[in-house]
């Protein structure tokens, strides 16, 4: 399960690298939507660290 784990997250992490954004252009729109990216990652690997740590001692 682990691997798998880091299998996607190096597809989505490489893959999101080298990019050109259409939607939002270059500039400071690119650098806010991106940082509001990371942000919801973060949060979302922190609440499933959570989970699994809650439900490993079921």
């Amino acid at each position: 399960m682990r691997i798998l784990l880091v299998i996607i997250g190096l597809l989505f992490t490489v893959s999101s690298f080298a990019h050109h954004d259409d939607i939002v252009g270059e500039g400071l729109e690119h650098e806010l939507f991106h940082a509001l990216l990371w942000l919801v990652v973060a949060v979302a690997l922190y609440k499933g660290i959570r989970w699994l740590q809650q439900n490993r001692d079921r």
